[in-house]
């Protein structure tokens, strides 16, 4: 009932760069590409205030490898080229919402749009009641990430598409005026019409990341066999890719850093940080929701932490008096953005000039959504065994996964074999923390123990490498039954429950402590009606690739004392590495002896996938609770590709490639990707990662707790 205009801007299309896309400044002025200045008094009735010329500014500065771009609430966007340089170039999409009141001036969006990518945004004012109409799209259609306003928003451009393309060549003008429809008429069809609730207010604003998070349903490539497309930023994440930030003071020196800060034990309400420097001094955070505000502090007490050992730096292969750091930060709100930089305090500190933190030296993490609370956009888990290399092998693995999700997801698992060879204090340091330093320093990394990891630990002890340096959620602060033990433990995501079992050493021993506490941590997450029980460990119990599971000890006794209690209490999903391969299994239950057991009781295949119309293998779990089927994947070639036959009768789906897997819940549906290298006819590697599995694992509504 709100009566409305409908602007249009157009320009000359002898003003266009190459492949038709509209000078900026042409698009957001409408002059037509003569350069006429957006405030003059001459244009007053296009008239757009000095906002605009930083909007200009910001997306037409950009080159290949920079950023660019400055939207509301500081969202950044990575730039994809610069204007006009490749064939498909699109211009500029200008958008704004409604409101009422005389003379009312609200924000517009700004978007430029290249290959269906966003390169960057900006704000500006307009006169009360214009609406500027889509102009140019790619024809094949649009990628835009929801980071600044309503998911609804989004879904109305993206289904527009196809009719403002069509609509576009019959509204050119050229002469660059507006063309004003009737106040009293209705808009056209093809107008982009804001819900009335996207205004200018932090009420009415969903969160960054909660729009950021709506738009995985829609910006992941599918397929297999699909080349992965190469990030040109090399991963600058969009946490601080564009201004520097400001701490308290208390945070403006720190002693030379040997091992970033990586994150540990997130929950809704708290993370712990942790980091290496070199000297002595006590480990400072300062943290806060705006990289402008960091003002929070948290300083170590000098009595437990911070620790002072002696280390080798890999870099020069000097042995260092270093400080290992660990602070947690508690009494976080849920599913909140926060952003933090580390100090220290002490003689060896070096004292920046004032308080500003570059942009380098400050991270974001955020906390996680309650425990079993209902989520409505898709969580991502990183899910990454045996990349204890650390080397250009592993680095290809990470970098797929970064490329494919753009540096977006919630959570990570390593599944054992961290460190290579000996699980040493320096092997950690080299081929696991300094290749993942961005990303454990962004999202927090859960993991257990593998048989590389225990080589130079006192597993039953409870000491050496692995435990000095990884912090698991033993003390049930994350969510789940504390277990008070540092290589088994459990933690909670929403309405998804994770449980970690330190399969390699006391699976392997019958630890009587590790049943009594698993068999009750899986016994009240299942009465608590979790959407999803996953559990994961090192070993597997099915295998037939580098390890054969017929053939080794520890899968036998997996398969006798863990798979019965998984079965019991309505494990969906179980992850491990150890075998340097990828094997995906049907829904199995009862399967207790060797591979051959499948061929002579073929019941154990409780249900096996099949394709569906899109040819996506699919498999729908039909009940819930006991006895109710359990899936397992095998994903160990994070660095290492190995032998075997990958014949187990058990499997779907198998593959040599190093690779790691997305795996991406949203209700009821659980969808996976295997990510990693394409190998050419000579089974060398051929240059480019790609999708070397895509599956979608369903469960039955009424097992939904939310």
């Amino acid at each position: 009932g709100i009566s409305r205009k409908i602007v249009e801007y157009s320009s000359p299309s002898e003003n266009f760069p190459p492949g038709g896309a509209a000078p900026l400044w042409a698009a957001a002025t409408g002059d037509g590409g003569r350069g006429r200045h957006p405030g003059s008094r001459s244009d007053r009735r296009t008239r757009v205030e000095r906002p605009w010329e930083r909007a200009r500014e910001v997306c037409a500065r950009p080159r290949d490898g920079q950023l660019g771009g400055a939207c509301t609430g500081g969202v950044t966007y990575r730039v994809a080229r610069t204007w006009g340089q490749q064939e498909g170039d699109t211009g500029a999409m200008l958008i704004h919402g409604i409101g009422s009141g005389r003379n009312r001036r609200r924000s517009v969006l700004l978007v430029c749009l290249s290959f269906a990518t966003v390169l960057c945004c900006g704000v500006a004012l307009a006169q009360e009641n214009d609406v500027i109409q889509l102009a140019e799209v790619p024809s094949q259609g649009l990628r835009v990430p929801a980071s600044t306003g309503a998911a609804e928003f989004y879904g109305s451009l993206l289904n527009s598409v196809a009719v403002a393309n069509a609509s576009a060549g019959s509204n050119e003008t050229t002469t660059g005026r507006k063309e004003v429809i009737p106040e009293e008429e209705e808009p056209s069809p093809d107008a982009i019409i804001l819900p009335d609730t996207w205004m200018d207010t932090a009420e009415s604003k969903p969160s960054k990341q909660h729009a950021q998070r709506l738009a995985r349903k829609d910006n992941l490539q599918a397929g297999i066999d699909t080349k992965i497309v190469k990030n040109p930023l090399d991963f600058l994440y969009k946490d601080n890719a564009q201004k520097n930030g400001m701490a308290d003071s208390a945070c403006d020196r720190s002693g030379r850093i040997i091992m970033a800060p990586y994150l540990q034990s997130g929950a809704s309400n708290r993370m712990i940080i942790r980091w290496r420097t070199e000297g002595q001094g006590k480990g400072v955070v300062c943290y806060g929701s705006d990289p402008e505000a960091m003002t929070e502090v948290l300083t170590e007490d000098g009595l437990q932490w911070p620790k002072y050992v002696s280390r080798k730096d890999v870099e020069s292969w000097d042995t260092l008096e270093v400080a290992e750091h660990y602070i947690e930060v508690t009494g976080l709100d849920p599913n909140t953005q926060y952003y933090y930089t580390v100090a220290t305090t002490g003689p060896k500190a070096m004292a920046d000039s004032d308080r500003l933190v570059p942009v380098p030296k400050y991270y974001s993490f955020t906390t996680f959504p309650e425990p079993k609370s209902k989520v409505d956009t898709p969580i991502r888990v990183w899910a990454i065994g045996d990349s204890g290399w650390g080397d250009h092998k592993a680095v290809r693995v990470r970098d797929a996964f970064a490329n494919f999700t753009g540096g977006d997801w919630d959570l990570s698992l390593g599944l054992g074999d961290l460190a290579y060879l000996r699980g040493k204090d320096w092997e950690y340091q080299k081929r696991f923390f300094n290749y993942l330093t961005e990303q454990n320093a962004r999202v927090p990394m859960f993991t257990t123990p593998g048989n590389h990891d225990a080589f130079t630990c006192d597993m039953d002890a409870q000491t050496g490498p692995y435990f000095e340096l990884f912090s698991n959620p033993g003390d049930g602060k994350s969510g789940g039954l504390a277990s008070n033990h540092k290589s088994y433990y459990s933690f909670d995501y929403g309405p998804i429950h994770f449980v970690s079992v330190d399969s390699h050493h006391l699976g392997l021993h019958d630890d009587p402590d590790l049943y009594a506490w698993l068999e009750k941590d899986l016994a009240a997450a299942q009465e608590a009606n979790y959407d999803w029980i996953i559990a994961y460990q090192h070993q597997p119990p099915y295998s037939k690739g580098s390890h054969d599971s017929d053939e080794q000890y520890e899968c036998y006794k997996l398969r006798t004392n863990l798979v019965p209690m998984y079965e019991k209490y309505g494990v969906d999903l179980v992850l491990a590495g150890h075998s340097h391969s990828y094997e995906r299994s049907h829904l199995l239950h009862g399967h207790l002896g060797s591979s051959s057991e499948v061929n002579s009781n073929p019941a154990v295949i409780k249900k096996r996938w099949a394709k569906s119309s899109e040819g996506i293998d699919t498999l729908e779990k039909d009940s819930c609770g006991p006895n109710s089927g359990t899936m397992y994947i095998v994903t160990g070639g994070g660095a290492i590709r190995g032998g075997g036959p990958l014949n187990h009768p058990a499997m779907a789906y198998t593959a040599k490639n190093r690779g790691s897997m997305l795996l991406q819940f949203e209700q009821n549906e659980l969808r996976m990707w295997l990510l990693g290298e394409h190998r050419d006819e000579k089974d060398d590697y051929a240059g480019f990662t790609k999708i070397l599995d895509e599956a979608v694992f369903k469960k039955s509504p009424k097992c939904s707790n939310t």
